[in-house]
C-alpha cells in the first residue's frame, strides 16, 4: 500500500527544494523580457534612422560649373585619323 504521510512529506520536501529555483527562473525570465523589449525599441530606432538616411541625395561634386577649374573632360576619347 502507499503511504501517503510520506508521499506528502515528500512533496513538500520537493516544494521547498525547488521553490528557490523556481523563483530564480522567474527572476531570469523578467531580465530577459526587459532586455528583449529595449532591444527592440533600440532597433526601430536604428531602422528609422537608416530608413531616413537611406534617402538623403548628396551628389559628389556640389560646386557649380564655373568653379571647376579643369573643364576636361572626365573620359578622353581618341580619334583616330586614317
Amino acid at each position: 500500500m502507499i503511504d501517503y504521510e510520506k508521499l506528502q512529506k515528500t512533496i513538500a520536501a520537493l516544494r521547498e527544494a525547488l521553490e528557490p529555483v523556481v523563483k530564480n527562473i522567474c527572476e531570469a525570465w523578467s531580465v530577459l523580457k526587459s532586455i528583449a523589449s529595449s532591444q527592440d525599441e533600440y532597433l526601430k530606432k536604428k531602422k528609422q534612422i537608416d530608413n531616413m538616411h537611406s534617402s538623403w541625395n548628396a551628389p559628389k561634386d556640389t560646386r557649380i560649373k564655373s568653379q571647376v577649374i579643369n573643364r576636361k573632360p572626365k573620359h578622353t576619347v581618341r580619334k583616330i585619323i586614317r
